[in-house]
């Protein structure tokens, strides 16, 4: 007897052959995938406690998001018409002056509570794994754990730039960053890591990132970090350090650890080589970039060259929506409009860059992104039955260009169910969302009379 069969789906397994099976069926056990192949053959080969029919639906990897911020789901709708700086400026600036004054009196209730709303939206869209790049929170992963998503908390690390009012002093960063791994890096049977999230090479001083660097040699954990993603932070670099974003990043030793760079939308030819040169990984956020007008990174140049390009929503502040089905079809028009070639990106790439890639990016592709034998269980049943999937056609196309993120029927995550027929089976969504909503009430009320100012430097 096994834990769960799923039968008579069109499975899209994104193993390296990119096999679909149009009636497939998977077998899970133990948080496993223990087979996989046509329904026929697997129905009667196995029994199960639990049975799924997946007529008229798509079968595929959870989709893995890249880069997010969790806490920002408390200001969706919150602005519009703003470029990044005038953004961070005018409204990431004051929420996060009133989340510090409660970190100081360690009230961790702002973001957990706006991480369960943002792992619930998650969900729903088809997400089973998410990083997120916030602050150092540890109720951040007691919301994966509670929720049963799978989660990476990249610890968002700065020393400069940010208020004095909202930066937290270096030796607490270090201090509580230390903690969080010790308690939460492979919690809940590895579905939980850390890693540490400097925020951009100008946020941090040159010292500050030795030191962070230094941390994640210790600690064997990937580095994700924000690089290029408006022309200012480009001036900024040159003007202190002689160099170019990636240049500089490459000169400290950065990009000799497992890297995620994030955005990469204003770099040079010889930038894009060092990318490939260092086997980073570049998360695409195409929405966020858009709604921020930040422009458009060199999606098909990176392609071409073999660099690893995963997907991801960016903060629901900025993006506001956590959406990851809309990621996908974004960079898909995206890229066409701009080069002026519908055959630049088919939707084939984009379906790997929201699955295999996204596990890749994280070093974490023997474990998930694919439905594979022995593969971590993380699974996604999305429904192919109303009137704008039919009739069926190209179902990867039909997946891209049609689908919806309230498509996603049903979510497997570590082999455990936690939403069946668009329901959440781990929390309450209605008092998650309860919650959020006062909270983010007090936090505006709390904000209301803050002016924040910039500091050009701190540590150097």
């Amino acid at each position: 007897m096994v834990d769960i069969l799923i039968r008579n789906g069109i499975v899209l397994t994104q193993d390296r052959q990119g096999r679909v099976i149009q009636d497939g069926a998977v077998v899970i056990d133990q948080s496993r995938i223990l087979d996989v192949g046509p329904t026929d053959q697997l129905v009667s080969k196995y029994q199960a406690d639990i049975v799924l029919d997946a007529s008229k639906q798509a079968v595929l990897p959870g989709f893995v998001n890249t880069h997010s911020h969790l806490w920002q789901s408390l200001m969706k709708g919150s602005a519009d018409n703003e470029p990044l700086q005038d953004w961070v400026f005018n409204q990431l600036m004051p929420i996060l002056y009133t989340s510090n004054q409660r970190l100081l009196k360690e009230n961790f209730e702002g973001e957990y509570y706006a991480s369960l709303l943002a792992c619930i939206e998650s969900i729903r869209f088809g997400t089973t794994t998410i990083l997120t790049m916030d602050g150092l929170n540890p109720r951040i992963c007691e919301a994966f754990q509670q929720i049963g998503i799978r989660g990476i908390h990249a610890l968002q690390m700065a020393d400069r730039w940010i208020p004095e009012e909202i930066l937290q002093p270096i030796e607490k960063q270090v201090h509580d960053a230390k903690m969080i791994y010790r308690r939460w890096h492979n919690a809940s049977d590895g579905r939980i890591k850390i890693m540490l999230g400097p925020c951009t090479p100008y946020i941090c001083s040159k010292s500050y990132l030795e030191d962070i660097i230094e941390l994640a040699r210790q600690w064997n954990t990937p580095i994700q970090i924000h690089v290029a993603e408006a022309p200012y932070e480009v001036e900024l670099i040159m003007k202190e350090q002689g160099r170019t974003p990636i240049n500089y990043l490459e000169s400290i030793g950065l990009l000799d650890l497992k890297t995620i760079a994030v955005h990469c939308i204003w770099l040079s030819d010889e930038e894009k080589n060092i990318l490939k040169k260092y086997n980073v990984a570049v998360s695409h956020n195409p929405e966020s970039n858009m709604k921020l007008g930040s422009g458009v990174m060199d999606l098909p140049w990176m392609l071409k060259q073999g660099v690893n390009v995963a997907l991801a929503t960016d903060g629901a502040a900025s993006n506001d929506n956590l959406n990851m089905l809309g990621a996908i079809r974004a960079a898909s028009l995206l890229h066409r409009v701009t080069h002026k070639d519908p055959t630049i990106i088919n939707s084939h790439t984009l379906l790997r860059m929201a699955t295999i890639n996204g596990a890749r990016a994280l070093g974490l592709e023997k474990e998930i992104g694919s439905i594979e034998r022995d593969k971590r269980a993380d699974i996604i049943l999305i429904d192919l039955s109303k009137p704008h999937t039919r009739p069926l056609g190209n179902v990867e196309n039909m997946l891209v260009h049609c689908s919806l993120g309230s498509d996603v029927e049903t979510v497997i995550i570590d082999g455990k169910i936690v939403m069946k027929d668009r329901t959440i089976l781990t929390v309450n969504e209605e008092y998650v969302i309860k919650e959020a909503e006062r909270i983010k009430c007090e936090y505006l009320e709390e904000a209301k009379e803050y002016k924040p100012k910039i500091r050009d430097s701190a540590r150097t």
